[in-house]
């Protein structure tokens, strides 16, 4: 369930030190889910979806717009992707070799 992907992701990110909030913002329907605070001030913006979620169009759009603007945004899809997440975002936090894009979050359509 989406609600438990939420919760896991949150307590994984805290306890790296992130601060980790939901983020909804009135008259811009379709804005990912959350905002991830990575220490040194880096911001990511995180849509979350279970298994069988898809992005709506105005979540397609939303995320379009950020990232023209330059702003990291992620589609995280399931259980195995917010971990796969966790791992890289600690990876990132820590300053390991690790640069890449996370493949499994860079797509927009799920």
């Amino acid at each position: 369930m989406e609600k438990d992907i939420e919760r896991w992701l949150g307590n994984q990110l805290k306890k790296m030190g992130c601060i980790y909030m939901k983020f909804v913002s009135p008259g811009n329907d379709g804005v990912p889910d959350r905002i991830i605070v990575l220490p040194g001030g880096g911001v990511i913006f995180v849509e979350l979806k279970d298994t069988n979620g898809k992005l709506m169009a105005n979540q397609r759009v939303q995320i379009s717009r950020l990232r023209k603007q330059g702003a990291l945004v992620f589609v995280v899809t399931g259980m195995p992707d917010a971990k796969l997440f966790v791992e890289d975002m600690e990876r990132a936090i820590h300053g390991l070799s690790s640069t890449r894009v996370p493949k499994h979050c860079n797509t927009t359509n799920h």
